[in-house]
């Protein structure tokens, strides 16, 4: 089910009745917007045969291997229909050879397969495979949107959900999802500790946020409560960008952020 983001499904509709689709795409924007069920309603729907790689749960990135296995499957010629789609959905997980493996498929494109990689971090790819795709650039929901997709909240949390149905879908289905529970109650916590000078409780909340097992929706989380917060909003934005190349001490960096309030 797609929600929201009219103009970007015109746009690619167009592409496809033009017969104009590039062998490449790249579906940027923050995370839980819905860019990937785009992705599988313009290119997937009956009109191809759809492979999906995205990152083993057990596992810390997408795999050479599972790259190398695309090779194979694009070399197939299409079941259903005239082309086939590939869908990398978190392309920025994937570690360096698989992107060096990708790249060399991007440079030698096949006429049946179209690429969609699915990124929330489009920084985290190498200009090399940028300059081979269409960058399409995707932003949260409208709240108006959203309720008219019949997805019903309690007003008190649109706030954190900030524009993100797939954050709704899963806050719904269960609201003790890990993902939407780190995001909430970093964006919680950060909400009330603005409202107190209390240094114990900072670093208390620093603690147990540094605990959490998704320390990328901890920041953003965190992010969201601290947007006003110039100073603070920026070292965050500044420790997302560490976390993707090494492993800081994470209670350290949020302490520091957080008294920063």
């Amino acid at each position: 089910m797609v929600i929201g983001h009219k103009k970007q499904l015109a746009y690619l509709n167009k592409l496809v009745e033009t017969k104009k689709v590039p062998h490449a795409l790249i579906f940027a924007g923050p995370g839980h917007i819905g860019k990937r069920p785009v992705a599988e309603t313009i290119f997937g729907e009956s009109s191809a045969d759809t492979h999906i790689v995205e990152r083993d749960p057990e596992l810390s990135e997408i795999t050479i291997g599972q790259i190398r296995g695309l090779r194979r499957w694009a070399a197939l010629s299409p079941f259903n229909s005239s082309r086939k789609l590939i869908i990398i959905d978190g392309g920025e997980e994937m570690n360096l050879e698989g992107m060096n493996a990708l790249l060399k498929m991007l440079e030698e494109p096949s006429g049946e397969t179209i690429f969609i990689i699915v990124t929330s971090r489009l920084s985290r790819l190498p200009a090399t495979i940028v300059s081979r795709s269409l960058v399409v650039k995707f932003g949260p929901v409208g709240l108006e949107e959203m309720a008219a997709s019949g997805l019903k909240v309690p007003p008190a949390e649109w706030e954190w959900i900030a524009g993100r149905p797939g954050l709704v879908l899963r806050f719904l289905r269960d609201p003790d999802d890990e993902a939407v529970k780190t995001r909430r109650e970093a964006f919680i916590g950060a909400k009330k500790i603005k409202k107190s000078d209390s240094t114990a409780k900072k670093l208390k909340l620093a603690e147990e946020l540094a605990a959490a097992p998704d320390f990328f929706a901890t920041i953003d989380g965190l992010a969201l409560a601290l947007k006003d917060r110039t100073a603070a909003f920026k070292r965050l934005g500044e420790l997302k960008e560490l976390f993707e190349i090494t492993t800081p001490n994470k209670r350290i960096q949020l302490e520091e952020i957080l008294l920063m309030i």
